[in-house]
């Protein structure tokens, strides 16, 4: 293939994919999910790993936005491993942290802190304001499950950070 169709197939990936986060804003969640579906399917066939990466990601959150908990877990584990493969810190922490949510969601507490935990770990290191969320939600969690649950290792450094970066923003 010549750069120059990669880059063109590069751009229509993105275009598909950015549309179908457009529709999804606009509240439209199932027209959403086929033009994800559809830049999945020209990622994949391209062999475009990042664009792949960020399709999946997309459809998880779409299936998440329509109550299909499992099948947006599915999705997000396999947006996981290329987020890791690729090095794409951002998409990997927003699963993890979309990883969490859905199984605080199942109850299972358990597996959602260390989703939230590896998370976090990534938004403090990369200063990402994601961080803020997470270890809203994690207290969240502790105070729910106090006595059934160990308290996330993370927590008291990640609420320590971020209230420090909340006091240098004042």
């Amino acid at each position: 293939m010549r750069a120059a169709e990669t880059r063109d197939h590069k751009e229509q990936i993105r275009i598909i994919d950015n549309a179908g986060s457009a529709y999804a804003a606009l509240g439209d969640t199932r027209e959403a999910i086929k033009l994800h579906e559809r830049a999945l399917v020209m990622a994949r066939e391209t062999h475009r790993p990042r664009d792949e990466c960020t399709a999946l990601h997309n459809l998880g959150r779409r299936h998440f936005a329509l109550g299909n908990v499992r099948r947006a877990i599915e999705l997000h584990q396999q947006a996981l491993v290329l987020a890791r493969q690729t090095g794409i810190l951002q998409i990997e922490c927003e699963t993890l942290y979309d990883l969490a949510i859905a199984f605080g969601l199942l109850k299972d507490v358990g597996v959602a802190i260390r989703y939230a935990e590896s998370a976090l770990k990534i938004a403090l290191a990369t200063e990402s304001p994601l961080a803020d969320v997470i270890v809203a939600t994690m207290g969240k969690w502790r105070r729910k499950n106090a006595s059934s649950h160990r308290t996330p290792k993370s927590y008291p450094t990640g609420l320590k950070r971020v209230k420090e970066r909340q006091r240098k923003k004042n």
